[in-house]
């Protein structure tokens, strides 16, 4: 969909008399009292007519029957669909088997979760929608964002109540060919939420001569709550020294689609003690440090497995010991619901990646 307006949109606002107003589109809510004195004829009960009330001729008959001059109304073009017709044409481009689009009045369409999960959204898309016309507006929640089953994210408005046919076609069109699957096995929906997957975690810590076990403790406890929220649970987790032969031997014995490291201390190069024992064990580091703050030292990393799906191996940073949300969970979040998870996408988390400070940080972002 090509960025950008159609054209400047003809205005449909007009003051007419009853006698012309048959067929027009009532601009604004219209409410009159009863009339009980007039003379020579019977009472004419009080009228309560909503905005965008289509106007037949019977309501322009009681309308002169009242007195009324004039009445503001939008009187469509040849050609133009009301605002209800225009928004069910958009809703094949907006389908998936993970919402449920529910009609509301006044040309809106709203859409909910079907499931539990992260709420995934092709912001271009969005915008591209939202640029097409200033008559379609889409609201959605903010991404990545954990949902329940059966909550709105997301609100589809035809702003006027008329609108050519040739804007809504158009939209369409493009909706489709930006949802439309790039190549196969790729797809890539205006909105989805993914579901967690459950799958075996292993949770290894590494300790050094000072560490406390209180806090490997509290490590462990936040990491199960943490998991929990995502539909998945810890399996296995081990203590080891912070020493290469000891997390050598842990990492090539353990066969978990998803291994979480946490070292005692943070990983400051890629050089780095776990880095390099992730790659003497056959793995591969696919991305040090993302943009999001606490965070920022989180690592990616696989491994290939013969015969069976890659392994994929997250070095936490430091605050991940603490229960406030940081960049560890947006991770999680999208490993467990099998969204694309890769350096490119963490290097664009930047905007809206300062998060609020964790106490459990070592350095403070500001002394």
């Amino acid at each position: 969909m090509a960025p950008g307006k159609l054209s400047e949109p003809a205005k449909r606002y007009h003051r007419l008399t009853p006698q012309q107003a048959s067929g027009c589109l009532l601009a604004h809510a219209l409410r009159l009292p009863a009339k009980t004195d007039l003379p020579a004829q019977a009472d004419l009960p009080a009228l309560s007519w909503p905005k965008g009330q289509r106007l037949s001729a019977d309501h322009c008959q009681a309308l002169i029957a009242r007195g009324v001059e004039q009445v503001a109304v939008i009187r469509p073009d040849p050609g133009d669909l009301g605002e209800d017709e225009a928004v069910q044409r958009l809703l094949p481009g907006l389908t998936h088997p993970s919402l449920e689009w529910r009609s509301a009045p006044g040309g809106r369409l709203n859409a909910h979760a079907r499931h539990r999960g992260l709420l995934l959204v092709n912001a271009a898309a969005v915008h591209r929608l939202n640029q097409h016309s200033e008559a379609l507006g889409l609201a959605t929640l903010a991404p990545e964002r954990l949902v329940e089953a059966g909550t709105l994210i997301a609100s589809l408005k035809v702003v006027p109540f008329v609108v050519p046919a040739a804007v809504i076609d158009t939209a369409r069109a493009g909706l489709e060919n930006d949802t439309r699957p790039a190549n196969e096995g790729q797809h890539s929906p205006l909105l989805r939420v993914a579901a967690f997957v459950p799958r075996p975690i292993a949770l290894i810590q590494t300790q050094l001569a000072q560490t406390k076990a209180s806090v490997l403790d509290k490590t462990e406890a936040v990491m199960r709550q943490r998991l929990s929220r995502l539909d998945c649970h810890v399996l296995a987790c081990q203590r080891l020294p912070h020493q290469h032969e000891a997390l050598c031997e842990a990492l090539a014995d353990c066969q978990t689609p998803l291994v979480l490291l946490m070292g005692a201390s943070a990983v400051c190069d890629r050089g780095d003690l776990i880095p390099s024992v992730i790659e003497a064990v056959g793995g591969q580091i696919e991305h040090f440090g993302m943009p999001v703050d606490p965070g920022n030292l989180l690592v990616l990393a696989r491994r290939a497995r013969p015969g069976q799906s890659d392994q994929r191996l997250i070095i936490l940073p430091g605050c991940a010991r603490s229960p406030q949300d940081n960049g560890t969970d947006i991770v999680l979040q999208r490993e467990l619901s099998q969204a694309p998870l890769d350096g490119a996408f963490l290097m664009s988390l930047g905007v809206g990646g300062l998060l609020k400070e964790s106490a459990e940080r070592g350095q403070a972002r500001e002394p």
